[in-house]
């Protein structure tokens, strides 16, 4: 997503906090490094960033939402559209994420979210091209979100759940 956005890497990584799992002599740190400093990831609550693991529905829904630089914060995080989405007081950490992606069709519409399955190829492809679709070039995706993110939710909760 880095280069996708044309964001430019951090030159020099000797003063960045390391991450104990990745190496520096990887084609991927300086990737990784210069989005943990624009905030866009953190790595998980043991100080790794296990860089070789899979990313998932939810964590790529964050990087690519983070990457772009749309604002998302207006968008409700007390209800899902997905039934696989249970929205507590604690969470989940991607709600907001998961109905910024919904409310803007750059997830298919359907009941499930599936947040801790793989995000495929393909998957993510869909989730480029569809937002390119809504939001035109990258310039016109660092646009902020409107309060009919949350009308759009609510209607679309109601349509979804009313079979």
């Amino acid at each position: 997503m880095i280069e996708f956005f044309e964001i430019p890497l951090l030159e020099d990584l000797s003063a960045v906090e390391k991450f104990p799992d990745v190496a520096d002599a990887v084609w991927y740190t300086p990737y990784i490094y210069t989005a943990r400093d624009l905030g866009i990831v953190q790595g998980y609550y043991d100080g790794e960033f296990k860089p070789e693991q899979t990313v998932s529905r939810a964590e790529m829904l964050k990087i690519f939402i983070e990457t772009s630089g749309i604002t998302y914060t207006d968008v409700p995080s007390e209800s899902s559209s997905f039934t696989d989405v249970v929205v507590t007081e604690d969470g989940p950490w991607y709600i907001q994420y998961a109905n910024f992606a919904f409310i803007h069709g750059l997830v298919d519409r359907v009941p499930m979210l599936y947040p801790d399955s793989p995000m495929q190829r393909l998957d993510a492809i869909k989730l480029l091209y569809r937002a390119e679709e809504q939001f035109g070039e990258t310039e016109g995706w660092r646009t902020a979100v409107s309060s009919e993110s949350e009308t759009e939710l609510d209607a679309s909760a109601d349509a979804d759940h009313s079979e």
